[in-house]
């Protein structure tokens, strides 16, 4: 079980190689077991011809939630996006700050649902202890850990502000594409729910008046 833990669902016998002791990308063997195919699979690995095994649950199935849980072998595809920038939240389920981050990402996800923006970003999240990261620039180390996407690049950045809703929110306000775009909408509609409020106890004056 660790070894199935340490590197994913594998068939035995198997050798793993890793270029580095220690290195946490691995290539795994499973083919003919002699001295001369092992050899020149280790000669391919050096040499940059064979993909790492990379660790992956299996896709989870689609859904509503404005939180999108994807898995190792469905992140690229997920985050890195022409039309929309994205946060990955990276965690471990054992992680105590890593369910109070949840609570806080999941509000603010909610919230940008029901303002009907996102469309233009893309909340994300992965078990990290259970997936391996298929891009060479994002290698987490520590739970959580959350990274900030713009669209159309493949730049990961690592987020190292507040874990609040609020201090999420304040981020992506600054750094988001578009980020001033959606103040001016929010100040739109705050402007416009003033003034319908307005409206409404203008009304309710009129009729009381009327009645009186």
């Amino acid at each position: 079980e660790p070894v199935e833990k340490m590197f994913g669902s594998i068939e035995y016998p198997a050798i793993a190689v890793q270029k580095k002791a220690g290195e946490k990308t691995k290539y795994m063997y499973n083919g003919e077991m002699t001295a001369q195919n092992i050899s020149r699979f280790i000669n391919d690995v050096d040499m940059g011809l064979v993909s790492p095994t990379l660790r992956s649950q299996p896709p989870p199935a689609l859904s509503d939630e404005p939180v999108i849980s994807c898995v190792g072998s469905t992140l690229r595809d997920t985050i890195f996006t022409p039309d929309k920038d994205a946060l990955l939240e990276v965690y471990a389920p054992w992680c105590g700050h890593c369910k109070q981050l949840e609570k806080e990402y999941n509000r603010l996800a909610r919230k940008l649902q029901k303002e009907g923006l996102t469309k233009f970003i893309t909340f994300a999240k992965i078990d990290g202890t259970a997936n391996d990261s298929p891009i060479g620039s994002m290698d987490w180390t520590r739970f959580p850990t959350v990274y900030f996407i713009k669209a159309g690049t493949r730049e990961a950045v690592t987020y190292e502000g507040e874990t609040t809703a609020k201090g999420l929110w304040k981020y992506l306000q600054k750094h988001a594409t578009v980020g001033k775009g959606i103040q001016v909408m929010l100040k739109r509609r705050k402007r416009l729910k003033n003034l319908q409020e307005r409206w409404l106890e203008s009304t309710k004056m009129m009729e009381s008046m009327q009645k009186s």
